[in-house]
Order: structure tokens, then C-alpha cells, then sequence
């Protein structure tokens, strides 16, 4: 893509706006989704707020904290993953592996996240998530995130 390496704690550092959709494991739209993030640096440690709307009117709120383990590794924790989420930088992508708690129904349920994030400028990530359950794929997320300030505060409004 290009020649910048992906460093976590400096793009996300101020206000992001991301939008999304989930597609199921055929192709069909099952939902979409704004995000406004307010992120946070203190040394190797990145704070991640993320305000979630989906089309529905269902919110959905996360927090969180990364931590920059060497120059190609990072770590990240946050209620609906059990341990740790693990990414490992490749230059301008980032690749990471997790489970994640999905709300199914009033439980939440373990799926397999196979998350890349892609640096495309100063100013835009792309990101695509292919979710598994017991090695099958399920669905799958794209999203775009933005740090222009103007789109940030404009979608930081929209989801408030």
C-alpha cells in the first residue's frame, strides 16, 4: 500500500470517526454502523472510547487499552474480549487475533476475530474483520476510519 509503518498510539491519539457494516457469511448487509472514537496516548499506552450507533437505534459503548510491547507487537484488553487481544505490525497493516464476546439473544458468545487494519494515509484506515466460529466463517466487518477533524466532530454529533 504505501511506505509508512502503522503506529497505533499515533493515529488514534485525538477524535476518530469510523463507519461500518457486518455482512454475513453469504454476503448479505445484516447491519451498519458509526463509530466515534476519543483516543487517548500516555507513553507506549493507547485509551480507546468508542461510541457505537448501528442503523437499528442500538448503541453500543467499548473501552479499550492497548499497549505497544515492542516495535512490532501490541497488546490490547477490553470487557468483551477474555485475555488479550494480540497485533503484530507488517509496515502499514496491522494484523490482529482475538476472541470477542457477541451479543447473541441476552448472552454473549465467543467468536474469532481475524482483524487488519490498514494504513492508508495520515488521516484514513481501513479495517476488514473475518469472524469465525469453531474455524467457520460467519460474517465479516469493513470499516473506514477518519481523523479529519471536521468529519470527526461531525459524526462525534450524529452519535453523542
Amino acid at each position: 500500500m504505501n511506505d509508512q509503518k502503522f503506529i497505533l498510539e499515533d493515529y488514534f491519539d485525538g477524535d476518530i470517526a469510523a463507519w461500518g457494516v457486518f455482512r454475513a457469511r453469504f454476503g448479505d448487509k445484516k447491519r451498519s454502523f458509526r463509530m466515534d472514537i476519543e483516543g487517548a496516548r500516555d507513553g507506549s499506552i493507547l485509551t480507546l472510547d468508542e461510541r457505537v450507533l448501528y442503523d437499528d437505534g442500538e448503541r453500543g459503548d467499548r473501552f479499550w487499552t492497548f499497549t505497544r510491547k515492542s516495535d512490532t507487537l501490541y497488546e490490547g484488553v477490553t470487557e468483551d474480549v477474555p485475555g488479550v487481544s494480540r497485533g503484530v505490525v507488517l509496515g502499514d497493516e496491522i494484523r490482529w487475533s482475538y476472541d470477542f464476546r457477541l451479543k447473541v439473544g441476552e448472552r454473549g458468545v465467543p467468536f474469532e476475530f481475524d482483524d487488519r487494519m490498514y494504513l492508508m494515509d495520515n488521516e484514513t484506515v481501513l479495517n476488514r474483520v473475518v469472524i469465525k466460529k469453531f474455524g467457520v466463517r460467519v460474517g465479516d466487518i469493513t470499516a473506514s476510519f477518519h481523523r479529519d477533524a471536521a468529519v470527526a466532530r461531525s459524526a462525534l454529533a450524529e452519535v453523542a
